[in-house]
C-alpha cells in the first residue's frame, strides 16, 4: 500500500497500468494524442474562437489575460514513466493550448514541467477521482506564483522570483 501526499493509504494501481487503461478511454484520453481527432480539433476551434473574443475584451481593459492549463492525473502519469506509448504525448495538449493563446496575444504559463520536476507527480491527485490533492494545490499554487512573477505581467510586474 501507498500513502498519498496526505498521508492516507490508498491502494493504487501502479501507474502504468492507471495511464494504459486510461489510454483506452477513447475521446476522452484523445488529448494526450499527437494527432488529435475530429472532435477534439472542433473543441480546440471553438477555444480559439472564445480566447480570440476574450483577448480582445482583455486587452480593450488593459487587463492581462493568462491561460494555464492544469495537468491531469494521467499527463503526471505519463511523466513519472518518461517513456510514452507511440502517438501518445502528455505535452500534445498544452502545446497545441499554448499555439492557440499566441495567435491571440495571450498569455501561456506551463505548469506541466514543474509536475515532471516532482518525484512521481501522480502522487499529487487523489486516486478516487483524479482531482489535485492538498499537495497537488500547493504544488500548482507555487508553480503559477513563479511563474507570474516571471512573467511580470499585472500587479506582480514588481515582484521578485527566490525567496
Amino acid at each position: 500500500r501507498d500513502r498519498d501526499v496526505t498521508g492516507v493509504q490508498t491502494c493504487a494501481l501502479p501507474i502504468y497500468l492507471y495511464v494504459s487503461g486510461y489510454l483506452m478511454q477513447g475521446e476522452h484520453s484523445a488529448f494526450l494524442r499527437t494527432s488529435f481527432s475530429p472532435v477534439w480539433e472542433k473543441r480546440f476551434a471553438a477555444l480559439d474562437a472564445e480566447l480570440a473574443s476574450i483577448a480582445e475584451k482583455t486587452r480593450a481593459a488593459g487587463v492581462p489575460f493568462v491561460v494555464i492549463p492544469i495537468p491531469e492525473r494521467a499527463q503526471a502519469g505519463l511523466l513519472s514513466l518518461g517513456q510514452y506509448p507511440p502517438g501518445v504525448d502528455p505535452y500534445a495538449f498544452d502545446h497545441r493550448i499554448a499555439k492557440i493563446a499566441a495567435r491571440h496575444g495571450v498569455v501561456y504559463m506551463d505548469v506541466l514541467d514543474d509536475f515532471k520536476a516532482e518525484a512521481h507527480p501522480e502522487k499529487y491527485y487523489y486516486v478516487v477521482d483524479n482531482h489535485l490533492a492538498p499537495g497537488g494545490d500547493v504544488l500548482l499554487g507555487r508553480a503559477i506564483a513563479q511563474h507570474v512573477m516571471a512573467a511580470g505581467i499585472g500587479p506582480f510586474a514588481a515582484c521578485r522570483t527566490g525567496r
